[in-house]
């Protein structure tokens, strides 16, 4: 019988592969005719600004933004959607009667408009690389140096095989107004952590927070500080878990990746962590990643991408790179569709 459509998302490392083997338009021709969608995270994306080789920055932004691919929006946007949706369910006064939206559409016809994001990387990817350096600065050394002291400290009691992440509580590194002195759950704090410096703490004009960009039109932040213990709290014990999935998933895969060997990409594969419940299948010539995404999925109770491993060196043709996806068969000149089981 012929296997489920679904969605499938690429890992730079095997666009990387496609594009130095020349395969790109016959990607393209598979994916308009074939039942399956390959998708295109703007994670990916930033990968691929960050590639030091001009000429292949050029080629890889070229591949990326052909609109055959189905474009995702920022997982920052997905993430923040989720907590605004529980203020709004659990603190209605802290959402504002009438937002001023106007830099909040701005921002997401950036993302989703023909002379946008993808338009930019597409005419002009040296200058948004130029942008996004910028903007970054050390902060993507800074989060590599933060992956590898969570992983030597994770270490001390948690390995890759044992680790059991509804098992694991944990107490704030300080005393919090709020808090009732319990352990909790550590995806809170992560989050409590990660919303209050990128949304209550920064200055009114919000600097370059990606949370500050899609809150802060639509939440009364002056309310919220002035009640720092209900902000604390909501995050400590009222948040729905299962209405935070994308938020679980950035502290779940930092803290299984911490029991691994950290690279270079281990920040940038935390940024695809939350695209996962978006897509059916995720194929990467990582193997360490695709084992972290195979751990969470088996301790999530919600649906995750099935990661595949695929090969991304030179000896092996695209056909047969994205022929070991499942339920995927690619031919020079051929279509992307399901494969017959």
């Amino acid at each position: 019988m012929i296997g489920v459509v679904g969605r499938i998302l690429l890992d730079s490392n095997v666009w990387r592969h496609v594009v130095e083997q020349d395969a790109v338009e016959d990607l393209r021709r598979a994916a308009r005719s074939g039942p399956n969608q390959l998708v295109i995270a703007p994670a990916v994306v930033y990968e691929a600004l960050r590639t030091p080789d001009h000429r292949l920055r050029r080629q890889l932004a070229t591949a990326m933004t052909r609109r055959a691919w189905v474009r995702l929006r920022p997982e920052a946007h997905e993430e923040c959607m989720e907590l605004l949706a529980e203020i709004r369910r659990l603190r209605p006064t802290w959402y504002l009667a009438k937002p001023n939206l106007a830099a909040y559409w701005l921002q997401r016809a950036d993302w989703e408009g023909r002379r946008g994001f993808w338009h930019r990387v597409r005419t002009r990817p040296d200058w948004v690389a130029g942008h996004l350096a910028m903007i970054e600065g050390n902060m993507m050394d800074t989060a590599r140096e933060a992956a590898k002291k969570m992983r030597d400290a994770a270490r001390e009691f948690e390995t890759f095989e044992s680790i059991d992440l509804s098992g694991i509580r944990a107490l704030p590194l300080f005393q919090l107004r709020g808090w009732r002195g319990d352990a909790v759950e550590p995806w809170r704090l992560d989050s409590l952590r990660h919303y209050t410096t990128t949304l209550i703490e920064l200055p009114e004009d919000g600097g370059s927070s990606a949370s500050w960009d899609w809150l802060a039109p639509w939440v009364d932040l002056e309310a919220i500080r002035r009640d720092v213990p209900s902000w604390n709290g909501l995050f400590l014990y009222e948040l729905s878990s299962d209405r935070m999935r994308r938020n679980w998933l950035r502290w779940a895969f930092s803290m299984v990746q911490a029991t691994r060997r950290t690279t270079d990409g281990t920040p940038g594969d935390n940024q695809l962590a939350g695209y996962l419940t978006d897509v059916e299948t995720f194929a990467t010539a990582d193997r360490g990643f695709a084992d972290v995404v195979a751990k969470v999925a088996t301790q999530a109770w919600f649906a995750l991408a099935r990661a595949v491993t695929v090969p991304g060196d030179r000896n092996h043709p695209p056909e047969e790179v994205l022929s070991t996806v499942a339920g995927v068969t690619i031919t020079r000149g051929g279509r992307l569709g399901p494969r017959l089981s």
